[in-house]
């Protein structure tokens, strides 16, 4: 019993990895991008951007993702992504947007 518990759990806990947050859910399907082995699915929202890091990797620091993330943001938006304008953690990252840059 406590086997299907745990079970049930990790599944609710895995079927949203690389889903939107609440504000970019409306934008409808996101863009999956890989960059330097790290995928991300890329949602945008006008000028907002939000990358959702999917897979397992223990261990990563925020100086090792958001680089790879603004990457991941610029190649699907093709705008330019300030990087002082990241924030969020190594799972969820949030950029501003400057499409008149590039």
């Amino acid at each position: 019993m406590l086997r299907l518990v745990l079970g049930l759990v990790l599944i609710g806990g895995l079927s949203g990895c690389d889903s939107s947050t609440m504000r970019f859910s409306a934008e409808g399907a996101g863009q999956s991008v890989t960059v330097e082995g790290m995928t991300f699915v890329v949602y945008r929202d006008e000028l907002q951007v939000q990358a959702v890091r999917s897979g397992f990797e223990f261990g990563l620091s925020i100086p090792e993702v958001f680089p790879k993330a603004r990457i991941a943001m610029e190649q699907v938006t093709e705008c330019s992504v300030d990087p002082a304008s990241l924030t969020g953690d190594v799972a969820v990252i949030l950029g501003k947007l400057d499409c008149a840059a590039l």
